[in-house]
């Protein structure tokens, strides 16, 4: 098994340092721009993840077989401190630059009663669209710390959000479509002043989040023709006055060949778990020679 991990470490090692090798950069750019999959070698740092299961079981396997060689007790006493340490010993930035920053933050009641409000029976149906228009916040209730938006992990309803990207490419930063073909239709609508009811509707929207207290302009003329719900600075709930298009829902297509692969992938895993229970037990079962007798 160490073997095994040892070489998807180095595999995993030689991809991470291709992104940062001047001759392979150039390759590197066209792959992850052009071939579908591609982005995966963008971020360099996920590929270093073999490294750390290899030494998160290596470490503690290579202390136990020195130990069982050493018969110091202040000598083996010395080598298991300094395996503890050793993690602060290589990173100790770690130490300082994490103490008292990461820390948990409160949310304004606002969110609270917004999220029991889309969560009541007198709430319509509908999805939400959350602004200001982009992918990140920085709230003055979360010490201007910047930080994706919130509000799709808090609202318990489907969010329409600015999930483009930006790539940062020779000739400036380039903008990727998002997933979702309605955040493309909110944010020209807002580029082009138009009110957010007059799109809202066909695209199966019932509400719009505003939230306060982090940077970002949201037009006034965006907010036209809308109900205000409540008056929170925190986070403000408007509303849109009449009938509204169904949300759109996945294909059958898709919930069968997304539903298909889940299940393939955790039928991989189950039979290699058992054939690994198998393959120990008979190692275990494995007859001995018998002893010889002098």
């Amino acid at each position: 098994a160490v073997g095994w991990l040892a070489a998807c470490a180095v595999a995993g090692l030689l991809v991470a340092v291709l992104g940062t090798w001047s001759p392979a950069r150039g390759l590197v750019e066209q792959v992850v721009s052009s071939v579908p999959g591609g982005g995966l070698l963008r971020d360099g740092q996920k590929w270093l993840a073999p490294w750390t299961l290899l030494l998160a079981l290596a470490a503690p396997l290579g202390l136990r077989r020195t130990l069982s060689r050493v018969q110091d007790a202040t000598v083996a006493a010395t080598l298991g401190v300094a395996l503890v340490l050793l993690p602060v010993a290589v990173m100790p930035d770690l130490v300082w630059g994490g103490l008292g920053r990461m820390r948990t933050t409160d949310y304004p009641e606002g969110w609270t009663r917004t999220r029991d409000l889309l969560e009541s029976p007198a709430a319509e149906a509908g999805d939400v669209v959350v602004l200001p228009w982009s992918a990140f916040r920085a709230f003055t209730w979360n010490r201007r710390t910047t930080s994706l938006d919130p509000a799709p992990r808090f609202l318990p309803r489907t969010t329409v959000v600015d999930d483009s990207l930006l790539v940062a490419g020779a000739d400036g930063l380039v903008r990727v479509s998002g997933e979702d073909p309605r955040s493309e239709v909110v944010a020209t609508a807002l580029r082009a002043g138009r009110p957010l009811a007059e799109v809202l509707p066909g695209l199966g929207v019932r509400y719009v989040v505003v939230e306060g207290g982090t940077p970002g302009e949201v037009p006034a003329t965006a907010l036209a023709g809308l109900e205000r719900l409540g008056d929170d600075s925190s986070l403000a709930l408007w509303k849109v006055v009449g009938g509204i298009a169904p949300p759109p829902v996945p294909s059958t297509t898709s919930v069968v060949l997304v539903a298909a692969s889940y299940l393939l992938a955790g039928l991989v895993l189950v039979t290699a778990g058992l054939g690994s229970a198998a393959s120990a037990r008979g190692r275990r079962r494995k007859p001995q020679p018998p002893a010889t007798v002098r």
